[in-house]
């Protein structure tokens, strides 16, 4: 056998096992469409509300969920309202750096609530009483 055609059926066997491998616990997924969002035009913010819904605890990177004060790390791209045919893009923060590991851990069934005022998207007040939709990227791994 030439040496092309062992080296094609070490790759093709290589792909073929490495195909069949178990995919990592700790892949991160999308779990934004497991946040409610109320918008809540009397304090001019939006309260937001996530359920680990699985059977896994879930952690998150703590600067994807709004802190005590309501603001998000880095999320200038990823985070926005949608109004009027507008898109308004969460204010651009740098919250600091973190020297250990900065995600937080939800266990199954818990609950997390936080808001996100409307002054971080610096709405109009013409655009405040209209109705808006928050579009906020949240992602989980899995943690032990």
């Amino acid at each position: 056998m030439n040496t092309l055609l062992r080296l094609s059926l070490l790759v093709g066997s290589f792909v073929f096992v490495a195909s069949c491998a178990p995919i990592r616990s700790n892949s991160r997924q999308d779990i934004s469409h497991l946040v409610r969002v109320s918008d809540n035009q009397a304090l001019k913010r939006f309260d937001v509300e996530l359920e680990n819904t699985s059977a896994e605890a879930w952690c998150i990177e703590e600067g994807s969920w709004p802190n005590s004060v309501g603001y998000l790390d880095s999320h200038g791209r990823d985070v926005w309202v949608e109004a009027n045919g507008r898109n308004f893009p969460i204010t651009e923060r740098n919250l600091g750096f973190c020297t250990s590991l900065c995600d937080f851990r939800m266990a199954p069934g818990e609950v997390i609530r936080g808001n996100i005022p409307y002054a971080e998207f610096s709405l109009p007040a013409s655009v405040e009483a209209l109705e808006k939709k928050l579009v906020m990227s949240i992602w989980s791994k899995s943690c032990h």
